[in-house]
């Protein structure tokens, strides 16, 4: 069983461990040993059927096995009841060989430890922390649920920013106990995170979490615990000798949070504040009206009292006529509903350079961090220049791409692909001399694959305006298809210098190195973009695809679930099907790529989508008419392309391969010819011209093709397990 990198701590499994997990949970792959105690052991699996890693903990009974078991399954009910982000997630309880075993989420991120290390000290962003745990100790303490063991190596930050708690009810409380400390000379154990009551053998209660969480905040704000440089029995002595008055208090600490955690750390547990007062405590400082609780506003109150009783008649009368009032304005009001957005809009200051920096702004974090709602407000600013100014250029020009950019977006729409190029045509008349008319230009250009004069526009546009990140995203585009790959690398690093924020300029130079073969090279580009964009699902894909092309397989699966996590996207899924169409997975391939082309997770107005799917339903057994039916989908979606650039090689070659499954050899034969007279030697046209010449029955042609492909670099491995090609591998003229 092979381990896997993981943010955990991981040991080697034994081969009894390993039997034990395994014969429990059969499509479970125990990936790793995470931890360890005298009562629990805790393993890193991947869920083979949900494509998914999960944690597995199997909790052993020493004593009473029925009531034990009864409790801690009780307590495990009630976790996975919780509600909270911070609670790791509880999948499915198994009970086994007097254990229990609990399936939960997996969850990684960075090591609380190390985050207090970053930002200690920093008060109102560790006020949320703390927010965060209240709150959710507030939930879990309600349930009739205690922890008895917070502290910062039982929490994590994950990717999104938000604490995450482990273990919270997983562990019974007659199992948290000071002798289960592993060693007392370690300063980061458990022993400077529990209250004075738990030397005394007492349980773990609810007073003790809120005690932890005091200590973990104290040392957030000082940037070490209150006794740091003691270990040992010295530091229980401390612990349960000291109050936490007489720690040592950084002056820079205000008073209010001062306040609390004194309140949380009493020595006595029965004067500590509970979890849910800590929270209302932690919102009143964080209250809107800094003079809410001001003597000024307190003796204005008490004037406004007084004031009341005087006048006590004539605000009857006042409300009477506001009534009144309000009455008439809600009946002119409704009168005009009809007309209120153009009343808002007459209402409003206007700017056009404002609407257009506004709306620039918008387009550009779109194109940093895709989000629709950005689009819609960039569109929206474009619109009210243009609805006063319609020969406007710069808005035109916007509004084609912020049209392709939705064409990319939602579904293939080829109604907003129609849009971006009449725009960009308005955009061109209106002021040819314009950077961004030219990048608009440029990037229909693009699309119908005419890429000399793509790039033409580009560097013209660059000309006028040198750091337009839209005239670099297209003219990377373009080079990377004109196979410029030289300087399409050139251009990708040197752009993801001068735009710090971007992840596409790598993503894109990543997939240059992925088209030349130099796969640790991608991966280096790829594992960057996505520390400037942790939840690029793109990002994710390609990383997925550079590990699998190493022989990582195990690997990339992992990261296309952590993009999965992230958000379901179609290139994630497409990434996944050709991984199991490689491992002669063909249902879970077919499975993968419907996910791909279904309109809920993917884009089912892509005809490649529909031709992958197709591909691997023709070798399930039962679904080949599904597979013809999903053919004819992808043929009618590629026509419209094929119709604009009639000489693209990539869609020619894949026609041909499209039309071969549909019967029509004659013509497929043609187009495959047509696509190696454009680009005689790429390998991956070649490889797509192989397949269609042995599926018409052109062995010749088709061992010419796959062992030129196989010289000029292309995947063996993807040579050796197509199923095309069985035939073919097994011809001698192939060996």
């Amino acid at each position: 069983m092979s381990l896997i990198n993981s943010n955990h701590s991981q040991s080697a499994l034994s081969d009894a461990d390993d039997g034990v997990i395994s014969g429990t949970f059969k499509h479970y792959e125990i990936r790793a040993k995470l931890s360890s105690t005298l009562s629990t052991q805790v393993f890193e699996a991947w869920d083979t059927q949900l494509h998914r890693l999960v944690a597995i903990k199997q909790i052993k009974q020493s004593h009473s096995i029925a009531q034990a078991q009864e409790t801690l399954i009780k307590e495990a009910r009630l976790a996975a009841s919780l509600k909270h982000a911070a609670f790791v997630k509880i999948h499915a309880l198994e009970e086994a060989q007097d254990s229990l075993f609990i399936v939960m989420e997996l969850v990684t991120g960075v090591r609380f430890s190390d985050w207090i290390k970053e930002h200690h000290g920093k008060d109102r962003l560790i006020l949320g922390i703390v927010l965060q745990l209240a709150s959710a100790m507030q939930e879990a303490h309600a349930a009739g649920l205690i922890h008895g063991d917070i502290k910062p190596s039982n929490l994590i930050v994950d990717g999104s920013g938000k604490v995450r708690i482990l273990n919270f009810g997983l562990v019974s409380q007659h199992e948290i106990h000071p002798s289960d400390v592993p060693d007392l000379s370690d300063p980061h154990n458990s022993i400077p995170y529990m209250a004075a009551e738990r030397f005394a053998n007492s349980k773990a209660t609810a007073a003790g979490d809120v005690f932890a969480l005091g200590i973990i905040w104290y040392e957030m704000l000082n940037g070490a615990l209150p006794f740091a440089e003691l270990h040992g029995l010295a530091l229980v002595a401390a612990q349960v000798q000291t109050k936490s008055e007489q720690w040592p208090w950084s002056k820079s600490i205000l008073d209010g949070q001062k306040k609390i955690i004194l309140s949380m750390t009493d020595r006595d547990a029965g004067k500590r504040i509970g979890s849910a007062q800590v929270v209302t405590e932690i919102k009143s400082l964080t209250a809107n009206d800094p003079l809410s609780n001001s003597s000024a506003s307190l003796d204005l109150a008490v004037l406004r009292e007084q004031i009341a009783k005087k006048n006590q008649q004539r605000r009857r009368n006042l409300v009477v006529m506001f009534a009144l009032l309000f009455s008439l304005c809600g009946i002119a009001a409704w009168q005009s509903k009809p007309y209120w957005p153009q009343i808002a809009k007459a209402i409003k200051p206007y700017s056009e350079s404002r609407e257009m920096e506004q709306g620039i702004a918008l387009l550009t974090q779109h194109m940093y961090r895709p989000d629709l709602s950005k689009l819609d407000a960039a569109s929206e600013h474009f619109m009210n220049v243009l609805e006063r100014t319609p020969e406007h250029a710069a808005a035109v020009a916007y509004m084609s791409i912020v049209y392709i950019s939705r064409y990319h977006a939602e579904k293939r729409d080829e109604i907003w692909l129609q849009k971006s190029k009449a725009s960009a045509q308005q955009a061109m008349k209106l002021n040819p001399n314009l950077a961004i008319s030219l990048v608009a230009d440029a990037k229909i250009l693009h699309w119908h694959h005419k890429l000399d004069l793509a790039l033409e526009a580009a560097d013209k546009a660059l000309v006028l305006e040198p750091k337009n990140l839209f005239a670099w995203h297209t003219k990377m585009s373009s080079l990377f298809e004109s196979n410029r790959y030289g300087e399409a690398i050139a251009w990708a690093e040197q752009g993801a210098k001068i735009f710090p924020e971007d992840r596409f300029l790598l993503d894109m130079k990543g997939g240059t190195h992925l088209a030349q073969h130099d796969y640790k090279l991608a991966e280096t580009a790829l594992r960057m973009s996505l520390t400037r964009q942790p939840d690029s699902a793109n990002g994710y894909a390609l990383l997925a695809q550079a590990i699998e092309l190493q022989g990582r397989t195990q690997e990339a699966l992992q990261v296309i679930q952590q993009g999965l996590q992230v958000r379901p996207n179609a290139y994630l899924y497409a990434t996944l099907g050709n991984i199991k169409f490689k491992q002669q997975d063909f249902a879970a391939a077919a499975a993968a790529f419907g996910n791909a082309a279904s309109p809920e997770r993917g884009v089912t107005g892509s005809y490649f989508r529909w031709f992958e799917l197709a591909e691997a339903l023709m070798w399930v057994p039962g679904r080949e008419k599904e597979g013809i039916a999903a053919y004819e989908k992808a043929k009618k979606l590629l026509e419209i392309r094929l119709n604009r650039s009639p000489d693209d090689e990539v869609l020619l070659v894949e026609m041909s391969m499209i039309l071969a499954r549909l019967g029509d050899f004659s013509q497929a034969k043609v187009l495959a010819l047509q696509a190696l007279k454009i680009a005689p030697n790429h390998p991956d046209r070649l490889f797509f011209a192989g397949l269609t010449f042995e599926l018409i029955g052109e062995r010749e042609r088709a061992l010419d093709a796959i062992l030129k492909a196989k010289k000029l670099g292309f995947s063996l491995q993807r040579i050796e397990t197509h199923p095309i090609l069985k035939g073919l591998r097994s011809d001698s003229r192939f060996k």
